[in-house]
């Protein structure tokens, strides 16, 4: 009982440690940080392939189609990442968020 007791102090130590220096973060944040740079990213993104038809003298009509199939793997990135970072409940469902809480730290 002791043992489990002491291990059980150690891990809230080493959890204090590593949120402490930035090590631990709120899966929240994370994930909000995340989004806004790939927000960023994408949009930077399309402006790149459409000056790069442009300068290219790329029909529109060819453009149109790469923006829409990158758009499609950008989605579905989006969706993968955030799926990884939706915590979840030991039966395997995404736990139910509350607005009030840090959230999960990762």
């Amino acid at each position: 009982m002791k043992k489990s007791l002491d291990l059980a102090r150690l891990r809230q130590l080493h959890r204090k440690e590593a949120e402490a220096c930035g090590l631990l973060v709120p899966a929240n944040d994370l994930r909000d940080e995340l989004m806004s740079v790939l927000a960023r990213l994408g949009t930077e993104s399309r402006n790149f392939i459409k000056r790069m038809g442009i300068q290219n003298g790329i029909p529109q009509e060819i453009v149109t189609h790469k923006l829409t199939e990158y758009e499609d793997l950008q989605k579905s990135l989006i969706g993968e990442i955030l799926g990884r970072l939706t915590p979840r409940e030991p039966t395997g469902k995404p736990a139910p968020q509350d607005e009030g809480e840090a959230g999960e730290l990762l």
